[in-house]
């Protein structure tokens, strides 16, 4: 009888903040309410006073999301997410949506490169800075750098993590009109082929709202090789 109470006293007090442990095989797992959401994950250990150290730790969490929702509680999952699987659950949303395409792959593509390994939670303010500081120094018009960092925000603001700090580029003097498209390239093309081919000069680029700078470097490119045919 008194063996029986006491098991019933410890219970309680395991359910006090909303909160349980419980054994899974060899380890403890801990149960938590959040929005009225059951989250359960292991406390990694097979140490009673430890798991329920672990508990009274997430019910702190807890409880600071309760009293400001701006501060989120990061489940276990959450917190093993890396850059790409946002990017990833960016590019299914966005393909649902009819939004996704050879632009967007692009500039998605850009961003897991650079961040993708990285735990999504781990991705610091100075690792952007770096990122657009590279790409400028690569020759980016500062539009092209800012649709990356949209895109990157938009992937936290889905996923409902905490992004770090992402800056937006004053583009406003080089701010493009729109990208161009397979269409708009061949017919920059054709344009800088004829205008060497009669004559006007050479290596000519045409250059309308600042276009992408590796569609400029392909047409100067282009256009050099077929002056090479006519010498």
């Amino acid at each position: 009888m008194k063996n029986t109470e006491a098991h019933q006293q410890q219970a309680t007090k395991r359910m006090r903040g909303d909160g349980s442990i419980y054994r899974r095989g060899s380890t403890f797992w801990i149960c938590v309410y959040v929005d009225g959401k059951q989250q359960r994950e292991s406390a990694k250990t097979g140490d009673e006073a430890t798991a329920l150290k672990y508990l009274r730790n997430r019910l702190k969490e807890v409880h600071a999301h309760e009293l400001d929702p701006a501060k989120p509680f990061l489940t276990q999952r959450a917190r093993r997410r890396t850059v790409s699987d946002l990017m990833d659950a960016l590019k299914a949303d966005l393909e649902i949506r009819s939004k996704w395409g050879p632009q967007a792959k692009t500039t998605s593509d850009h961003v897991t490169r650079a961040f993708g390994s990285m735990r999504a939670t781990s991705l610091r303010a100075e690792d952007v800075d770096d990122y657009v500081k590279q790409r400028l120094e690569e020759g980016y018009a500062k539009a092209t750098v800012n649709h990356s960092l949209q895109l990157l925000r938009q992937a936290y603001k889905l996923a409902e993590l905490p992004a770090p700090k992402i800056r937006r580029l004053d583009d406003s003097d080089n701010k493009r009109r729109g990208f161009f498209i397979e269409l708009e390239v061949r017919r920059v093309v054709e344009i800088e082929l004829g205008r060497v081919n009669h004559g006007h000069g050479q290596r000519q680029i045409v250059v309308v709202q600042q276009p992408h700078r590796a569609i400029a470097l392909g047409v100067a490119e282009l256009a050099r090789r077929a002056t090479r045919q006519h010498e």
